[in-house]
């Protein structure tokens, strides 16, 4: 992570955040056959960009890459926004997986024009909040559902849902 309050507390800067998530995954993808997702960190768009060129023949071409942090910027799109297109300025052929996407941000066409698929627990923690139940599969699959009247594009997470509890029902 590189946002303000994490540099602070570990003392160190943007630029030695992104070499250590470089040397992280530059050693777990030697130590497994499993795909391993690498990470873009940055906090402005700038910082994202340069971590796409210090990356280098690490990213292949097309790769499925994670975008961090931008979790922190919900509440802003244009920021998300911003930080994709700085990436894709970069890279066009990364496939872009947003971390921690609310809806808020998934409205944005562009945002999601610019992300191959994205994340979110906002569901989880609306129930936590609300009445403590985060382990109700309804929740999950409502949440799906407003994402997928988003996106305006069925997806496969009803059916796989459906599956993992048991119901059979799709």
């Amino acid at each position: 992570m590189c946002e303000p309050f994490i540099v602070k507390k570990t003392g160190l800067s943007i630029a030695e955040h992104q070499t250590i998530t470089i040397e992280r995954y530059t050693r777990l993808i030697q130590l497994t056959d499993a795909y391993v997702m690498p990470v873009l960190q940055g906090y402005a768009p700038e910082s994202y960009a340069a971590h796409v060129h210090d990356y280098g023949s690490l990213l292949k071409h097309g790769q499925w890459v994670g975008v961090g942090s931008v979790c922190r910027h919900n509440g802003n799109p244009d920021r998300i926004e911003d930080v994709l297109s700085a990436i894709k300025t970069q890279r066009p052929d990364l496939s872009l997986h947003g971390f921690g996407l609310k809806i808020l941000a998934l409205r944005r066409p562009t945002v999601r024009a610019l992300l191959h698929s994205s994340d979110s627990m906002a569901w989880s923690y609306a129930a936590r909040m609300e009445d403590g139940s985060e382990h109700d599969p309804r929740r999950a699959l409502a949440y799906a559902a407003r994402v997928e009247g988003i996106i305006r594009e069925p997806m496969f997470i009803k059916q796989q849902l459906y599956s993992w509890w048991g119901s059979g029902a799709a």
